[in-house]
Order: C-alpha cells, then sequence, then structure tokens
C-alpha cells in the first residue's frame, strides 16, 4: 500500500450518518464522498459489525459495495507478516495495547493478556488461525458498546502506518469524547462526519445550492434527534461554542471556518 497517498479510515457513525444524509434515495452523501479520488477508503471489519447493529441499509449497502476496503484482524496480521514475518503477531500485540490504553489504562490487562500470552509462549511456532481465535474469544469478553470500534480502529491505523501508508486521517465519529481519544494520542486528521460538507466541498467542488439539499437531510436527521446546534470553536481556538447548524452551513461556504485536526470547524 506504499503507492497510497491518503488512506481514509471509516469509523461506524461516520459511514451511518452519511448513509442518512441524502439528496434522495438514489443520491447519498456517502456516495459523492467515496468518490473523492484524492483517498483510498477502509474500514475494519469491527465497523462492519457494529454497522449491521444499528443501520441495517447502510451496513447491506457496505457488504456490497467495492468502494471500500475492509480489513479483518487475519488481513492486517499477513499484511505486516510480509514485512516483518513472525514478529508481526508480537507487534500486532503491541499496537492493541495501545490503542486499548487510548481509553483506559487497565482495559489491556482485563480483556486482551492472552493474547500476550500466546507470543510469549509459542515464540517462534505461531498459528494465524489458534491467533485470530484468540483474538475472537477476546472481543466477545470486551462486548458490544465498550470502545471495541474505536480499539480496532486505531489498531488498523498503526499498522497500515507501519506497512508503508504515507498519510492517513481518521473519517470518525461526531462523538467528541471518541474523536479527541484518538485525535490526541495521533498525529492523524481527523473529519468528522458535519466536516464531511468540508470535502464535499473541497474535493468535490460542490456548490452551495447542490450542497444544500443534503445538508436540509442532515438536519433533519438530527432535529430528530433533538439536535440542531452543533459545536465549533471560536476563532481563539481554545473554547467551542454550539451553533446553529445552518449557520455552521452558510458559514463553510462564505469561507469563514477553517477545519481543525481534530475535526471541527473553527472560525476564522
Amino acid at each position: 500500500m506504499s503507492d497510497i497517498k491518503r488512506c481514509a479510515l471509516l469509523d461506524t457513525d461516520f459511514i451511518s450518518k452519511l448513509y442518512i444524509t441524502k439528496a434522495n434515495d438514489s443520491d447519498r452523501l456517502i456516495y459523492r464522498i467515496l468518490n473523492i479520488a484524492d483517498f483510498h477508503f477502509v474500514c475494519h471489519q469491527q465497523t462492519c459489525i457494529e454497522l449491521a447493529r444499528h443501520n441495517h441499509w447502510a451496513s447491506k449497502w457496505l457488504a456490497e459495495t467495492s468502494s471500500v476496503t475492509v480489513y479483518t484482524d487475519r488481513t492486517l496480521i499477513q499484511l505486516m507478516a510480509r514485512t516483518f514475518g513472525a514478529a508481526a503477531y508480537g507487534f500486532y500485540v503491541d499496537m492493541l495495547h495501545r490503542s486499548c490504553d487510548i481509553f483506559s489504562q487497565t482495559f489491556f490487562n482485563t480483556y486482551c493478556t492472552s493474547l500476550e500470552q500466546y507470543v510469549t509462549e509459542a515464540w517462534g511456532n505461531y498459528d494465524l488461525d489458534d491467533f485470530v481465535g484468540l483474538i475472537d474469544a477476546c472481543d466477545t469478553a470486551i462486548g458490544q458498546d465498550n470502545n471495541l470500534g474505536e480499539i480496532k480502529l486505531y489498531t488498523m491505523a498503526q499498522i497500515l502506518e507501519r506497512s508503508g501508508t504515507e498519510e492517513l486521517y481518521l473519517f470518525c465519529s461526531d462523538d467528541r469524547k471518541a474523536r479527541y481519544a484518538l485525535s490526541d494520542q495521533t498525529e492523524m486528521e481527523c473529519v468528522s462526519a458535519l466536516a464531511s460538507f468540508y470535502l464535499a466541498k473541497k474535493y468535490l467542488n460542490m456548490v452551495k445550492d447542490e450542497a444544500q439539499p443534503f445538508f436540509d437531510s442532515w438536519m433533519d436527521f438530527h432535529k430528530g434527534h433533538n439536535q440542531d446546534r452543533f459545536q465549533i470553536y471560536t476563532a481563539s481556538g481554545c473554547q467551542l461554542a454550539k451553533i446553529p447548524g445552518q449557520d455552521i452551513f452558510d458559514m463553510l461556504y462564505n469561507d469563514e471556518l477553517y477545519l481543525m485536526k481534530d475535526g471541527f470547524f473553527r472560525r476564522k
């Protein structure tokens, strides 16, 4: 993957919200964003699993599209093994440990020590099927809604970076806590689901009149969840303020906003 200049890692929330956001049923924002030629799009299998729980139709679309490369833990280990051989198993455990520590210093020791034990005890005689089976058991122990998607996402990011992808971007959640945790711990730039309108404007040259129906759909969805304001940074870059969604959209098209590394907009 060394020839890929920009690799966009998609999380569950980003895919789900952009699938819901549409001009009509055959013209969804996720379709447009995946047409940006500057990026290659990937996700982890855990994203597919979580998407199936939250958005059936988006999950069905993801399973059928050829626009997103889906990595599994198996294929990620195989990718590393091409360069590092058997050391790929230890690298995977180290990267998973680092990912767990973003959310809790005790997370890895609670759920994943069997992987560390296997790497030590089976040194030089690793079996990929056995190792993946242990990973699956750890995932089951972690369970649902326990940051597993974010942990897998960051583990994948580290592996792709180690394997030669030059620029990685996180296309990720509007959930500030999850996004901040990843942005604060990495050099990767984040693009929130809301900031996808920035991508459409910059890379697809989508004019305001063309983008407005998509944004109306975005607002309809969020108003249905009692949200019509979104956080952006003030001009100082030090404080977040809640601004009506349409005002943010207007400011974007009036060139009054920057996109920050953590995926938030900031007033110029």
